[in-house]
């Protein structure tokens, strides 16, 4: 379980820590510039490069990131906590920890784009394993669900025995 849950526990505590800092930036400036206050009501374009960017990825957090926690609860769920799942997973937020650092730092848009690609392919990843592991949960089988058909026997087959109560 911790193959999956650590990750996104990770996840969610980078996105608090993004969030404070976000808070902290904006309130110093905030106390340094009083005037500010006006100019942001309907515009948050006036706030400084650095505030910018930690916005922009506080926001971000809630875009590709919200595919993966769906996934991790479902992998949960399904009891597809492997090591490939959990490889993928920490594929996933190593990928966006250093996309977070880069994007509230120097900000190189290909060094970005790099790592958010290498999210993308362990994401992917991730709901492949989840789809052909699910199959296999007492979730699925309680509700009769298949992904691949199972081919069916041929008629001339001789006819399973029935329990009879």
């Amino acid at each position: 379980m911790t193959t999956i849950f650590l990750p996104m526990l990770i996840h969610f505590g980078m996105t608090i820590t993004i969030l404070i800092m976000l808070v902290l930036r904006r309130a110093g400036e905030l106390r340094a510039e009083p005037n500010l206050l006006e100019k942001i009501d309907l515009d948050s374009s006036h706030y400084s490069d650095e505030a910018k960017k930690l916005s922009n990825n506080f926001q971000n957090q809630f875009q590709l990131p919200v595919f993966f926690h769906v996934g991790g609860i479902l992998a949960l769920l399904f009891s597809v906590t492997g090591w490939a799942a959990g490889a993928l997973a920490w594929g996933f937020v190593i990928s966006r920890i250093a996309h977070t650092v880069v994007h509230t730092t120097f900000n190189n848009v290909r060094v970005r784009f790099a790592f958010f690609v290498i999210g993308i392919l362990c994401l992917i990843g991730l709901w492949v394993t989840i789809a052909m592991g699910a199959e296999e949960s007492i979730w699925f089988r309680a509700a009769g669900w298949t992904i691949v058909e199972t081919p069916t026997p041929a008629p001339d087959s001789p006819p399973s025995p029935e329990i009879m109560p």
